[in-house]
């Protein structure tokens, strides 16, 4: 039954059954928004970037979804391999999108 249901879904997404796959990068940021969880639990709330190495994993199964979001409770522009990142999932035929706060969007950042 459920490679059945499998099956089906395979074929009536082309391929793709998710939507979209959302990844945390970062759980960094420059802000300190009163509302935000980082801020309120800030003394549990460690500050990582996502490592290549888990990114390159997680992107085996990009073409699965139609479209993958980088963001989270971080600022995905503070990552170090961001466009690597996504490079890497528009390569793999998903097109890419990120939530941002903006504090770190340059004219090199818009454009690329």
């Amino acid at each position: 039954m459920f490679r059945r249901i499998a099956a089906w879904l395979t074929e009536r997404t082309g391929g793709r059954p998710f939507e979209a796959f959302q990844i945390e990068v970062t759980t960094r940021c420059l802000l300190r928004c009163a509302m935000c969880p980082r801020v309120v639990l800030a003394d549990r709330w460690p500050e990582m970037d996502l490592p290549w190495q888990t990114f390159e994993r997680l992107a085996s199964a990009f073409d699965r979804t139609r479209h993958v979001h980088l963001q989270g409770w971080g600022e995905p522009l503070l990552h170090p391999r961001l466009f690597d990142m996504i490079a890497l999932a528009k390569g793999a035929g998903c097109r890419v999108g990120l939530t941002t706060n903006g504090m770190r969007l340059d004219l090199e950042a818009g454009t690329r």
